[in-house]
């Protein structure tokens, strides 16, 4: 057999749940390498000879297509695997590496944006309860190859004073006419809002669904991909519509969009990011950017492979080096480990405040919170069977802890439920040692398409209103609908404790095979960028994914 490091990739993944009673017993995903002359045979003959080698082992087992890979990069395709008993990973896996077709296996990881947020110490299947698993029930996406026309705007960027700018010496490269013109940029990300101020005379030329197809990448669940976007390409938003001063650090370039990450889920999967990625170089992209990351990772993970033969190609490729949090600790995990690419790592530079919000109605809104029950659904709160839902939930808002996770009585996250029917949420902060460095501020996702509008407020607020709550008394809150009524201000102080230094969540290397990461350090505590409307088009995050862009 040929040397591997000559071969393609077909690729797959792996992902164990149990099922219910009428379900399946196992389902996965894998990823394997083979010669490009043994693939060319139908992708059914391939998922056929990988049900015959379970069936050795008495699994009875379906594989179904996901994307179809056709890259000089990587070639193969990623399937989903169902079987109807008990089979262990290791053995499906070797299985499927004893295949002929086969010259490598791995099993598929899961990536998590990298913005530094609290655990909530809740399982991966019950971070949006009650929301069907897409990894296997959305549909097989196919990629569009034709291009969406790049839209001019005449829109003039902002005089440049935005802190992490003028920390970083991006000021000056501005002044001298460096502002990414002529340059293509990727962005693979959660999905983007460009309908904000702050991206309205971005040039977006191309767009790609990786999820559900077609060229569609916005959505009312995720603001991730709108606030790295922001970081690397706002342009247009003037001071008198709270445009803050921000501007891209590349505002001029032409960004290509990508979204990978589905609504009611936490992370992206391999096989996704991998597509996008092999999309953008097939475009001839000059700059790929991504901030997703994950768990300890050697270079061989084939993420990181098709990572690294873009580089190496000439393709500027920018991922995260991770949160430490998250479980990298000091080494560099998932995509990061790629070789010839750089890693961000990210530093404490100024700390700023926005307030705006939006998206809420001029009149008041009852407040309502939830009863725990003993019963918990997994790591979730159950609300009590006996909590009746709101009289008019139109004109309703629901109050609960930032860290806490709220189920209905039929197991569907709370910020999602039928039986309820919240557009509005209401986050209190939850407790922090008087000693632990201040936080960014928290934003959440929004579990539905329906959510309208999600405001954080302080802990003390939060509890006060419990309180009152509890008493049996009436609660209600007017929410400003623009920024004027709600006396948005912005302020910068100097960060004298930590500017400069790489923050405390920052994971700092090197690779679990030994070499220097990240490669580059850039600010990534928080950051001042663009949010989706439903958050108020603004926001200050931290993380390394804002280091990235």
């Amino acid at each position: 057999m040929p040397s591997l490091r000559h071969l393609p990739l077909l690729l797959v993944g792996l992902w164990s749940s149990t099922a219910a009673a009428d379900g399946p017993v196992y389902r996965d995903a894998f990823i394997v390498e083979s010669d490009p002359s043994i693939l060319l045979q139908s992708r059914a003959d391939l998922l056929s000879d990988v049900t015959s080698a379970l069936s050795e082992l008495g699994a009875s087992c379906k594989a179904t297509p996901r994307n179809q890979f056709n890259s000089p990069h990587f070639t193969g395709s990623s399937f989903n695997l169902e079987c109807d008993s008990s089979v262990e990973q290791q053995a499906a896996l070797q299985a499927i590496k004893n295949l002929v077709a086969v010259g490598k296996a791995w099993p598929v990881r899961q990536h998590k944006a990298q913005r530094n947020i609290p655990s909530l110490d809740r399982t991966a299947n019950l971070e949006f309860p009650g929301v069907v698993n897409s990894h296997f029930d959305r549909p097989h996406v196919s990629s569009s190859r034709t291009a969406n026309p790049v839209v001019a705007r005449d829109s003039a960027p902002l005089a440049d004073t935005l802190s992490t700018h003028v920390e970083t010496g991006i000021d000056r490269l501005h002044a001298t006419g460096i502002t990414g013109k002529g340059i293509r940029i990727a962005v693979v990300d959660s999905s983007f809002d460009t309908s904000v101020p702050g991206l309205s005379g971005t040039t977006v030329g191309y767009t790609q669904d990786l999820i559900s197809g077609g060229s569609a990448v916005g959505d009312n669940c995720s603001y991730h991909g709108t606030h790295v976007l922001g970081i690397v390409g706002a342009k247009g938003a003037p001071e008198s519509s709270v445009g803050y001063g921000v501007n891209g650090a590349a505002y001029d370039a032409t960004y290509e969009l990508f979204r990978i990450q589905p609504c009611g889920a936490d992370v992206a999967q391999t096989d996704d990011l991998i597509a996008a990625f092999l999309q953008a170089g097939e475009r001839g992209v000059d700059v790929i950017t991504c901030s997703y990351g994950g768990d300890n990772a050697f270079p061989e993970e084939p993420w990181a492979v098709v990572a690294t033969r873009l580089a190496r190609n000439g393709t500027f490729v920018s991922l995260s080096n991770g949160n430490s949090p998250s479980g990298t600790g000091p080494f560099t995990g998932s995509g990061a480990v790629a070789r010839n690419r750089d890693i961000g790592g990210k530093t404490s530079p100024l700390s700023f405040t926005p307030g705006s919000r939006v998206n809420f109605p001029s009149t008041s809104l009852t407040v309502w919170s939830p009863k725990k029950n003993e019963t918990a659904e997994g790591s979730c709160h159950r609300v009590a069977d006996d909590t009746a839902p709101p009289t008019d939930p139109s004109n309703a808002i629901l109050l609960v802890e930032r860290s806490q996770c709220w189920v209905d009585q039929d197991g569907v996250s709370l910020t999602a439920s039928p039986r309820y029917n919240f557009t509005y949420v209401m986050r209190y902060m939850f407790a922090t040692p008087d000693t632990s460095p201040k936080p960014c501020p928290w934003f959440t996702d929004a579990d539905a398409e329906t959510t309208q509008g999600i405001i954080s407020i302080s802990r003390a607020s939060g509890l006060s209103m419990i309180a009152a709550l509890t008493k049996s008394e009436n609660v209600t809150v007017t929410l400003p609908a623009d920024t004027v009524a709600g006396r948005v201000s912005l302020t910068s102080i100097n960060n004298t404790e930590a500017g400069g230094q790489l923050t405390y969540y920052s994971a700092w290397g090197p690779s679990l095979d030994g070499r220097a990461r990240p490669t580059l350090i850039a600010p990534g505590h928080n950051i001042l960028s663009t949010f989706p409307s439903y958050l108020g088009n603004w926001g200050v995050i931290g993380g390394t994914s804002m280091s990235t862009p």
